[in-house]
């Protein structure tokens, strides 16, 4: 039955795929659009532009691929895969991207939709003309292997082992006068561009892609220099552009951060890396990671643990973005904020139509049109009002895409700052990383449809299309204060330092926000097992929260016994030790204090769904049934108050007892 389905799949993408490219084979026949760069290209089509994209968007469902929006984000589309898995191209090695035309292949970035892509940009003004023929060839190179090394390891040993080798492979400054090495020469006689700092973040970009980087000889010693310290948290591959936002926050060691719309978690990691910057000065501040998929968040947990301890400052939620709860505000009256419980700095990297990862995700180029990012617009307004909620008076907040699209970008910053009526700001960030090349953000844009129809006003718009259109798409009055201002907005661009497109805004806000003109009916949420007489019309049908489900302080007799078996000194901060209340505890977890009193103490904390919190000190080893045993991070972090059952070796004494035998 197996081989039956795979070969009735493989005969459907056949069919999909010989449909399409009738479909690209047809083109060009009936004159040109009508509207926006009309005439760039002869050959471009007219003909019914609505079904040409549901037979291209059929031919994706088909094909196995998501057709319908192609949303991410942009550290889903830079790091979800492993580039240096032998089975991927990490986004650099997929050359042969196409589609079947006649005998030949097409490539992707030649066809209808990547021609109405650069007509489409042209006409926003998002580059200069003389810039076009160099940013579309950039569009169409794979991106290179970028990465950041962290001091927020488990290990300082590991943090140590990993800058040794860095500069015995030369990916560090050499002498006084910050020699690097020259460039790689690689057997076929081709040679790529040396790795290169980028001190502004403190990253390094290769002059490679990652196809590069596991076909050539002469780079697997690095190839496995950064497969094995990725493993263990010591550097993190994150693509350039996606480092910018939590750049731009500044963020201290006191802070409390919010990550909106956190998998999978490069951006999490930074924020964390940046509360510990300091290792003089222990931080106080914390991180809450949310995402509103649970198998995103699962591996943002599985990424995120690669940091061992420091993930005592990491709470992971399980939300939507634009309902995220309130966990400071009054249970007497929900609708008055407390300031004190709001957050210092908030990254708000929203769901976008993605096409600033073409480099990456080749694929774009046949899916996109136009109304790409149109049906994402109230979603990006709705999270990032809800961030402008939760930010604290003072407070900074990123608005990021990785789009070009201005009605996802500058229109979102528009309908944010008209919104707030004064309580955000926009902030000028020009002064700060200027080795970071940007474009300024667009004061005008245009909105259009598939058919590149310009509308003028949302009046312009047919009214069986109206839904599609939202009055916040339009640009603002030229001469209104809002305009005057979006150039503050920050435009990262492929050509101009070999990124991935992307787009951030730096907002502050300086008072709270306008209290809605008319209060929001609230329907009454009525648990799954209630009587039919306590049914009402319009209630929401919720499962009751199962008890045992939420974290606690573990029990003083279990602690009595923690510290009896290690003999812990009495300044041991035994407090920050949890469990889930449910009985036998299977692991004991280690919850910094101030995240502790914020996420599982504050009044309406149990409104915060938990995906997972902390790090684990003692878990249920497989086998022994109710019994603990101390975790590589629980061992550290107990080490310097524990006073029995502990054996100091060295690495020789470890080989010498591996070598006789006596260790399994």
């Amino acid at each position: 039955r197996g081989v039956m389905a795979r070969g009735v799949r493989s005969h459907k993408r056949t069919a999909a795929r010989k449909k399409r490219d009738r479909g690209v084979a047809g083109s060009g026949e009936n004159g040109n659009h009508s509207g926006v760069g009309q005439g760039s290209h002869d050959d471009e089509s007219n003909s019914d532009p609505w079904s040409k994209r549901k037979r291209l968007e059929q031919g994706v469902v088909e094909d196995g691929t998501h057709g319908d929006d192609g949303l991410q984000d942009d550290d889903a589309a830079y790091d979800d895969h492993d580039p240096y898995d032998a089975h991927d191209d990490g986004g650099g090695g997929q050359q042969d991207f196409g589609v079947s035309v006649g005998r030949g292949r097409l490539p992707l970035y030649d066809t209808d939709n990547a021609r109405n892509f650069e007509r489409f940009y042209r006409a926003q003004g998002i580059a200069s003309s003389a810039e076009w023929p160099t940013l579309l060839a950039s569009l169409r190179r794979p991106l290179p292997v970028t990465f950041w090394c962290t001091n927020a390891c488990t290990s300082q040993a590991v943090v140590e082992e990993c800058a040794k080798g860095a500069l015995q492979l030369g990916l560090v400054e050499r002498g006084a006068d910050g020699h690097h090495q020259s460039n790689i020469y690689l057997s076929d006689g081709s040679s790529i561009a040396a790795p290169v700092q980028l001190k502004w973040c403190g990253a390094w970009q290769l002059g490679c892609p990652p196809s590069t980087l596991r076909n050539a000889p002469e780079l697997q010693d690095l190839r496995g220099w950064l497969a094995r310290f990725a493993a263990c948290g010591a550097l993190i591959r994150q693509e350039v552009v996606s480092m910018i936002p939590v750049s731009f926050l500044q963020i201290q060691p006191h802070h409390k951060v919010l990550d909106l719309c956190a998998s999978p978690g490069s951006k999490t990691t930074q924020a964390l890396e940046a509360l510990h910057q300091d290792p003089d000065k222990p931080p106080t501040g914390f991180v809450i990671a949310n995402d509103a998929d649970p198998t995103r968040s699962y591996m943002l947990v599985r990424r995120c643990k690669a940091l061992g301890r420091v993930c005592e400052r990491l709470f992971v939620s399980l939300h939507k973005a634009q309902k995220f709860p309130d966990v400071g505000c009054s249970p007497d009256n929900p609708r008055v904020p407390n300031d004190d419980a709001h957050y210092d700095r908030i990254i708000c990297d929203v769901p976008c139509c993605g096409d600033g990862t073409l480099r990456k995700s080749q694929d774009l180029w046949r899916r996109w049109h136009p109304e790409f990012g149109l049906s994402l617009h109230r979603l990006q307004v709705q999270i990032a009002m809800r961030g402008a909620a939760l930010l604290k008076v003072g407070g900074i907040m990123a608005y990021s895409t990785c789009t070009f699209n201005p009605m996802e970008n500058e229109a979102v910053v528009h309908s944010i700052l008209k919104k707030s009526q004064g309580a955000m700001e926009l902030l000028d960030v020009s002064e700060m990383h200027p080795d970071l090349k940007r474009r300024p953000g667009l004061h005008s844009w245009f909105v259009c449809d598939d058919n590149l129809t310009v509308f003028h006003k949302p009046e312009d718009v047919p009214a069986e299309r109206r839904p599609l259109f939202p009055d916040t798409l339009w640009p603002p009055e030229p001469t209104s204060p809002i305009a005057a201002v979006l150039h503050r907005c920050m435009r990262m661009l492929p050509h101009l330092q070999d990124t991935g497109g992307f787009f951030v805004a730096i907002l502050r806000k300086v008072r709270e926000l306008p209290k809605p003109s008319s209060p929001r009916v609230r329907r009454r949420v009525v648990p799954q097992d209630a009587g039919r007489g306590q049914e009402s019309a319009g209630a929401i049908m919720v499962p009751r929260q199962e008890p045992g489900t939420r974290y606690q302080v573990v029990p003083s007799s279990n602690l009595e016994s923690l510290r009896r078996v290690f003999k812990l000194r009495s300044s041991c901060p035994v407090q920050s030790l949890h469990c889930r209340s449910a009985q036998p505890a299977s692991a004991v977890t280690c919850i910094a204090p101030e995240l502790a009193a914020h996420a599982l103490l504050s009044p309406q904390a149990s409104r915060l769904r938990a995906v997972h919190v902390g790090f684990k000190v003692l878990e249920r080893a497989a086998g022994r049934d109710a019994q603990l045993v101390l975790t590589q991070e629980g061992a550290q972090w107990l080490q310097p108050w524990a006073r029995r059952q502990v054996l100091h070796v060295t690495p020789l004494k470890i080989i010498a007892a591996l070598q006789a035998g006596r260790v399994r």
